[in-house]
């Protein structure tokens, strides 16, 4: 996913953290940083719901967290690894 985005992590720091973690637990995250948020469907869910994963989750706040750190103006990037029946089975 790094080289498909063609970021060098040298040029600045990058930051890799769960959704719950970064929105339950006001972990900090420098505005001007490279961020990746795995698990973004288990925000605020017990349980990661692969077939319906905005069923029970709460992204609501985690967006709510990253607007509070990042800049309206600063350009987000959403990545999905969609389920496939064979991982599911």
């Amino acid at each position: 996913m790094i080289n498909d985005l063609k970021i060098n992590l040298l040029e600045r720091e990058s930051v890799m953290v769960d959704a719950n973690k970064l929105t339950f637990f006001d972990s900090l995250v420098p505005p001007d940083s490279n961020l990746f948020i795995y698990h973004p469907s288990s925000t605020g869910n017990s349980r990661t719901d692969f077939l319906e994963p905005q069923k029970n989750n709460k992204i609501k706040i985690l967006v709510g967290k990253i607007l509070k750190t990042y800049p309206p103006e600063k350009w987000l990037l959403l990545s999905l690894q969609a389920p496939t029946i064979h991982m599911l089975k």
